[in-house]
């Protein structure tokens, strides 16, 4: 199998997995969008992005270390990693839940603005929510090292086909406090968690052994050199997102948070379809080469595919961003097209930017990480309530997201350059071109559409098809030509 057929194989198995969690949580805020309106959607999201900062804390943010960690180690080292790892992430588990419970009330009054009696239940729930969630991040973390990839698929689907099954007697009788949005998400990630167990028994892919003294201390300062980063940064990228968040609800309320979630959901939902597939194949991959050559190679070959994978979602995206809102969502959330026509452009660069960012982590250079998650996020944190002081309109978030993921694409490119002596072939840089112009000039095409213009649309469509075609190499060509010609 070559480089290139690996890496579509990868990608199809993982984006299975990731696409189902995808199509069943469109469905869920479709049906919250209906019954509830924008309002119960900014809810919602507001619950899910409290339960997502907390379980970031309480599983130190450790996926990709766990991931990390079991690629880069022998096989008769892996399950000493992972059962050492263990131990602390249970205790740290325990810990944050338990202060969730403790601090329910202050919770509560500063992120959902209310202390009546069931936003404080709803907080008390959460603690269990994100304990189960802290567990199956673990576990399904080291399905992924294992390079399970259909199995962590498996996964996924059950957690979100488990919610979407949730929602619609839920979003009926849901009150303004979301407890029973908390309860769905306490089933959903219940049931997955067990499928994940079951898994990696039947597999003989974990061990609840504790392993000798020292060995499990290499392992856990091992781990904590890597995981106390990520918790860092994925602390700070969750409480990011929950200030702007908060200052949206304070200025507008729930209403054009709904509004904001709307966008920021469509134009991160298939970027983390594309990078989270591709990540389940290229952090392992990455993390056991050493071979400069190789790795060059496949950095290439790599941001190739992403390149040629990514433009024509992205131009598909821009083209019908109307019906798509008007699909998942309802008519009320055509607000959210002013953002969404800023942000898909950035959305490219987002993309490729995550993919090149791949060898900090494989390679675990932790404070080049560190500074730049912490600065491109104050950038955008800061720019935003800036922008939305200022100018007083959510547009003004988009186009700060623009603006942010330019600089951090030129950043990621020059740290491969300079750290790993990346060098571009020059097919790849005249694709990484025509894919920017493509994507722009197809959003000029259709800038504060309302309705589709399906002319316009089909051909902007046609020829970012046709450039992914031109991208692929001979023997891609051959091999999807022939698998047409079977059928």
């Amino acid at each position: 199998m070559t480089s290139s057929q690996e890496i579509f194989t990868a990608l199809t198995k993982s984006s299975l997995g990731v696409s189902s969690k995808i199509f069943f949580n469109a469905i869920v805020i479709k049906i919250i969008a209906v019954f509830m309106g924008p309002s119960g959607v900014g809810l919602f999201s507001q619950i899910r992005q409290i339960w997502q900062t907390f379980t970031t804390i309480g599983s130190m943010n450790s996926g990709a270390a766990i991931i990390q960690g079991i690629s880069s180690r022998v096989e008769s080292e892996k399950r000493v990693f992972t059962s050492s790892t263990f131990w602390i992430i249970l205790s740290l588990n325990l810990l944050n839940s338990s202060l969730i419970l403790i601090f329910d009330n202050e919770i509560s009054y500063y992120f959902l603005k209310s202390t009546d009696n069931e936003s404080i239940q709803a907080i008390r729930l959460l603690s269990l929510s994100t304990f189960i969630s802290v567990f199956l991040i673990f576990f399904s973390s080291i399905l992924n090292g294992y390079r399970a990839i259909g199995k962590y698929s498996i996964v996924i689907a059950v957690g979100s086909f488990t919610l979407m099954i949730l929602a619609w007697p839920i979003a009926i009788q849901s009150s303004s406090f979301g407890l029973e949005f908390v309860l769905i998400l306490i089933v959903s990630e219940f049931l997955a968690l067990v499928i994940c167990i079951i898994l990696l028994f039947k597999n003989n892919l974990f061990l609840f052994n504790l392993p000798p003294k020292a060995r499990f201390i290499n392992n856990v300062k091992d781990f904590f050199k890597t995981s106390s980063i990520l918790l860092i940064t994925g602390i700070y990228t969750m409480l990011v997102l929950l200030f702007i968040r908060i200052f949206i609800l304070d200025k507008y309320g729930f209403y054009s948070l709904g509004i904001f979630d709307a966008a920021w959901l469509l134009c991160m939902v298939y970027v983390l379809l594309i990078t989270k597939s591709f990540g389940t194949y290229f952090l392992p991959k990455f993390s056991g080469i050493e071979d400069p050559i190789i790795r060059n190679n496949l950095i290439n070959d790599g941001l190739r595919i992403v390149i040629l994978v990514s433009v024509p979602i992205i131009v598909i995206m821009i083209n019908i961003k109307p019906f798509i809102i008007r699909l998942l969502y309802t008519i009320e959330f055509n607000e959210s097209l002013e953002l969404m026509q800023w942000m898909l452009i950035g959305d490219f660069f987002k993309i490729t930017s995550w993919f090149l960012a791949f060898t900090i982590l494989a390679y675990k250079d932790m404070r080049i990480f560190l500074w730049s998650e912490l600065i491109f996020n104050s950038a955008l944190l800061f720019g935003i309530l800036s922008a939305i002081s200022f100018f007083e309109t959510l547009e003004v978030v988009g186009i700060i997201f623009l603006l942010i993921t330019i600089p951090y694409f030129i950043f990621t490119i020059r740290y491969n350059q300079i750290k790993h002596g990346l060098k571009f072939n020059k097919s790849l840089l005249l694709a990484i071109v025509f894919a920017i112009l493509i994507i722009t000039i197809s959003s000029i095409a259709t800038w504060n559409i309302l309705l589709i213009d399906y002319r316009i649309s089909i051909i902007n469509i046609i020829i970012s098809i046709a450039f992914s075609w031109f991208v692929l190499n001979i023997e891609e060509k051959k091999s999807i030509l022939n698998f047409i010609y079977r059928f």
